[in-house]
C-alpha cells in the first residue's frame, strides 16, 4: 500500500470511534435517498437558499452525500467519507441558519442534526475509523508481521 493512502486508512482500534461513523452515515444515506426519491423538494431547498446551478448541485450533492454515508458505515476509506461529510453539512447548517428568519421556507431539519453529522464527520477525519471498519482491518494486517518481526 502507497503510504498517501496508508496514511489516509491508518487507524487505531477504538471501538467508540463506531459512534460518530454511524452519527454522520446514517443521516447521511438517510438524506441523500431521501433527496434522490423526492429531488423537487430539494431542488426547493436549493432555490430557495440562492445556490448556484441547482439541478447540477441536487445530484452532485446528492451523490456525495450518499458515498459519505456508505464510507462512513463501511469505515472503507473512513477519512474521505468523513471530509464528504463536512463538506455537505457546511451548505447544509448555513442553509438552515438562513431559514431560521424567514416565515415561509421548504421544511429543513432541525440545525442540531447537521451540526452533530458535522462534528461527527470531522472526529472521523481526524481520528479515523477506529475498530470494526476496513480501513482498521486492512492497516491492522499490514501491522501484524511488523510487529513480529
Amino acid at each position: 500500500m502507497s503510504s498517501l493512502v496508508h496514511s489516509v486508512r491508518r487507524t487505531g482500534p477504538s471501538k467508540l470511534l463506531l459512534l460518530p461513523r454511524l452519527l454522520a452515515g446514517g443521516p447521511l444515506v438517510a438524506f441523500s435517498a431521501m433527496h434522490f426519491m423526492n429531488p423537487q423538494h430539494f431542488r426547493d431547498i436549493l432555490t430557495a437558499s440562492g445556490a448556484p446551478m441547482v439541478d447540477l448541485t441536487v445530484v452532485a450533492a446528492s451523490a456525495a452525500e450518499m458515498a459519505a454515508g456508505l464510507l462512513l458505515l463501511t469505515g472503507f476509506f473512513a477519512r474521505i467519507g468523513g471530509l464528504l461529510g463536512v463538506a455537505t453539512m457546511i451548505p447544509a447548517i448555513l442553509t438552515t441558519v438562513k431559514f431560521m428568519g424567514v416565515p415561509e421556507h421548504p421544511f429543513v431539519p432541525p440545525l442540531p442534526l447537521p451540526v452533530a453529522v458535522l462534528v461527527a464527520s470531522a472526529v472521523v477525519t481526524w481520528l479515523g475509523a477506529g475498530a470494526f471498519s476496513a480501513d482498521r482491518a486492512a492497516t491492522a494486517a499490514e501491522e501484524t508481521p511488523a510487529m513480529a518481526g
